[in-house]
C-alpha cells in the first residue's frame, strides 16, 4: 500500500504521512481557518505574505493561499515539510513555500 494517506479539507487535497500532523476533524478544523482568515484582517489586494510557523502537512498556509500574495511554512519535522511541499504541488499552488 502507499506509505501516506489522502484526505480533503477546505476544498484542497492532503497527503499525510505516518509522522506528520494532520486534524482529523475536518468539518471543524475548515470553520477554526475560517475564524483565522477573518482574524487576520488580510488585506484585500492579497498583498500579505503569511507566515506557518509549526506548519505540519501546510492545511493552514495552503487554506488561505488563495488570499495572500506568499505562504511561507516552517517546521522542524523533515517528512511533514516534505508533504506540506508536495500538497502545494498536488493542488496547483505556486505562492507557498516550506522549510
Amino acid at each position: 500500500g502507499r506509505s501516506y494517506i489522502v484526505d480533503q479539507l477546505c476544498g484542497l487535497s492532503f497527503e499525510v504521512s505516518p509522522t506528520s500532523f494532520f486534524q482529523v476533524n475536518t468539518r471543524q478544523t475548515e470553520v477554526l481557518y475560517n475564524m483565522v482568515r477573518e482574524a487576520a484582517g488580510l488585506s484585500p489586494d492579497k498583498s500579505d505574505v503569511l507566515l506557518d510557523l509549526y506548519c505540519g502537512t501546510g492545511t493552514i498556509g495552503l487554506s488561505l493561499a488563495h488570499v495572500v500574495r506568499e505562504v511561507r511554512g516552517v517546521e522542524i519535522n523533515a517528512g511533514a515539510v516534505e508533504d506540506a511541499r508536495r500538497n502545494a504541488a498536488r493542488n496547483g499552488i505556486t505562492n507557498a513555500t516550506f522549510v
